[in-house]
């Protein structure tokens, strides 16, 4: 994993994973926390095979904000696995996202 501090300051990304890298805000750090939700991506990056991740990731953010009318960001399947298991540490589910499809 390698950090690079890059981002803007802006308070709706602190972080963003781009195998192999993390993007984080200029002047910030990364807790614990979003640092487990940043591996989590890494992990389903790969197990897609890195480029139909990022496909299916703003396929699946179109579809829900056309769908719901607002942001679909949280109603991402990779993004409800992510958060709701970024506090756990070690959490290694393969494809555990397809449970919040």
């Amino acid at each position: 994993m390698i950090i690079i501090k890059i981002l803007p300051k802006n308070k709706r990304i602190a972080a963003m994973a781009i195998f192999p890298f993390i993007f984080i805000m200029k002047g910030s750090e990364l807790s614990e926390q979003t640092r487990r939700h940043e591996r989590i991506h890494f992990r389903q990056q790969l197990e897609m095979l890195i480029l139909p991740f990022y496909l299916w990731y703003v396929l699946e953010w179109l579809i829900r904000t056309i769908a719901t009318g607002k942001d679909g960001y949280r109603l991402i399947s990779f993004e409800k696995e992510a958060y709701g298991n970024d506090h756990i540490v070690g959490y290694r589910k393969w494809y555990g996202w397809v449970k919040y499809l």
